[in-house]
């Protein structure tokens, strides 16, 4: 047993061991010069470049083992020259991350949408005014040219028109009044063109009817009450629009009103809806007028698609009435249109008073 471990420690002593610390050059020492207490002193070479002092290395305790002959044990060798040196970050206490503030000429975005949104709406605000505007203009061309144009040659020049022509008495019938309707309306309104548009309608469009939801309140001084002496008349609503479409225009909207003039038991027609008719009321009292009017149609004259017809008129009282203001003495101008329909359409109704 003691030659086995003499022989070991012979064997031993002739392993080099590589010894290195720090910025030293390795040095081999005999294992024969290893005390037997295990620690081996460390040769220190001069190093070839100045390197600062650090603590020395740990002692290493070499416990004897069975190792193979002859292989040297390395130490790790550090440059302390290109070792990396590694800088503490310092975190504040407070928080970790920093947020940077914005700078002072950037706008917050909240401020950004808002006058994005604003400028949004300004554009569309625009945009639909523009719109509106185009589709005003065209739609007042439009208009325009329908009320200029004419399926006949315009001529500029004036063309005197044959009073007795069937055309010129067609179209006077349509606007003389009496003097009994003069006196019942005073104005020129929508209650006097539709009461000319039901003059138009003939007696055989008209049928018996009954008083089935005749307001009399709304229709005084008429009533509607059946009995043998009086048979309610009726007409549909479309037939008196075809007459105001006739005599107004294709374009001219007629007002869904009752027949009936301001002042006397003049018409007498009550439009109800719900039964899409117009029926006709009693008039117990009808008023008589003692005024008279002398009408003449002067001139009849065309100028490109219109044709003008001028009548004279003059109104006389009597002793006892006082004549009204309204019924004025002067020249009245009917002007009346061609349209695409070939109908002559009254367009106006003007007065030229020459005895005011």
């Amino acid at each position: 047993m003691n030659n086995g471990v003499e022989n070991n420690q012979n064997n031993l002593s002739n392993v080099p061991v590589m010894i290195q610390t720090g910025d030293v050059a390795p040095s081999t020492v005999p294992i024969s010069n290893i005390p037997s207490n295990g620690v081996v002193a460390p040769s220190v070479l001069p190093a070839t470049n100045a390197v600062p002092s650090y603590p020395s290395a740990p002692t290493m305790e070499i416990v004897p083992q069975s190792v193979a002959p002859s292989v040297p044990v390395m130490m790790p060798q550090t440059n302390l020259e290109t070792a990396p040196v590694s800088t503490p970050i310092v975190v504040p206490p407070s928080e970790s991350v920093v947020k940077e503030a914005p700078k002072s000429d950037e706008k917050p975005p909240k401020q950004k949408m808002n006058k994005l949104m604003l400028f949004l709406f300004l554009l569309v605000l625009i945009l639909g005014g523009l719109s509106f505007f185009l589709y005003s203009s065209k739609k007042r061309s439009l208009s325009e040219l329908k009320y200029r144009c004419s399926p006949i040659h315009e001529s500029k020049e004036e063309v005197a028109l044959d009073l007795d022509s069937t055309l010129v008495q067609d179209l006077y019938s349509k606007v003389k009044t009496s003097i009994r309707e003069d006196y019942a309306q005073p104005e020129w309104n929508d209650t006097m063109k539709l009461y000319l548009a039901y003059r138009q309608i003939s007696s055989h469009e008209m049928y018996d009817s009954n008083c089935n939801m005749f307001d009399k309140e709304k229709m005084e001084p008429y009533t509607c009450e059946m009995s043998v002496t009086f048979m309610p008349r009726a007409f549909s609503t479309s037939t008196l629009e075809l007459e105001w479409k006739k005599l107004y225009g294709e374009e001219t909207p007629m007002p869904h009103i009752n027949v009936k003039l301001q002042n006397g038991c003049v018409g007498g027609f009550e439009y109800i809806s719900e039964r899409d008719e117009y029926v006709e009321g009693y008039c117990k009292n009808p008023v008589a007028t003692s005024f008279k009017v002398k009408k003449t149609l002067k001139s009849a004259y065309s100028s490109r698609n219109m044709i003008i017809l001028e009548e004279e008129v003059k109104y006389s009282g009597n002793e006892k009435m006082e004549l009204p203001s309204y019924l004025k003495s002067g020249t009245y101008y009917y002007t009346f249109r061609l349209d695409m329909n070939y109908h002559y359409v009254l367009v106006s109704k003007k007065l030229d008073d020459k005895y005011s």
